[in-house]
């Protein structure tokens, strides 16, 4: 070790430390699933938001409908489900808060 780390004894012990950790199999595959459960972990709460903002859309554009136009058909509700991309849904709540009826709006979901 250099000579800078021999007058700090709780960084050689460390360093030491690391050393045995890279030379136990045991542990480096324990590190190594860890790792992989925390980015399996990051990507379950980042799939979780995407799906929340989704749903978040989708209910407020269905009651701007119910709203608007009264009663809002299943077969509207499940094309609205099915849209995955946010920026169409934010389109088409601008459609559903200016469109004058449910049968425009529909028309333009149809598209």
């Amino acid at each position: 070790m250099s000579m800078q780390l021999k007058d700090h004894s709780e960084l050689v012990k460390a360093c030491e430390k690391y050393q045995q950790f890279n030379h136990d199999e045991r542990l480096r595959a324990l590190d190594e699933a860890h790792q992989r459960y925390l980015h399996d972990l990051a990507t379950d709460i980042e799939a979780a938001h995407i799906k929340g903002r989704h749903e978040g859309r989708v209910e407020i554009l269905l009651r701007i409908l119910a709203r608007n136009f009264g009663n809002v058909p299943p077969t509207i509700r499940d094309r609205l489900l099915a849209i995955h991309d946010i920026d169409v849904l934010g389109h088409l709540t601008d459609v559903a808060l200016n469109t004058k009826s449910q049968d425009e709006f529909e028309n333009v979901l149809k598209k």
